[in-house]
């Protein structure tokens, strides 16, 4: 797997982690005063400050793999297959 790819989702969830102290340093952004955003929808990670400037908008964007169960796969293609 990609080191990048490791290194994002091991910040977005230390991130989060520190969020969930409810710490102030931790819930907000330096830089303004809405609250920090985690989304985890739709196979996407999405690390946001809440606002919506450029400065301080979205920092971590993550879209998860998709995983294929082979044997699900199979059966259901040996069902279509067969009847």
């Amino acid at each position: 797997m990609d080191s990048e790819y490791i290194g994002l989702f091991n910040k977005y969830y230390k991130e989060k982690f520190l969020f969930l102290s409810n710490k102030d340093k931790y819930t907000k952004c330096k830089t303004c005063e809405n609250k920090k955003k985690f989304i985890e929808k739709d196979n996407v990670l999405v690390f946001s400050c809440g606002s919506d400037n450029q400065e301080c908008g979205e920092k971590i964007r993550i879209e998860l793999p998709k995983y294929i169960h082979y044997d699900d796969k199979f059966s259901e293609l040996h069902k279509k297959m067969n009847g």
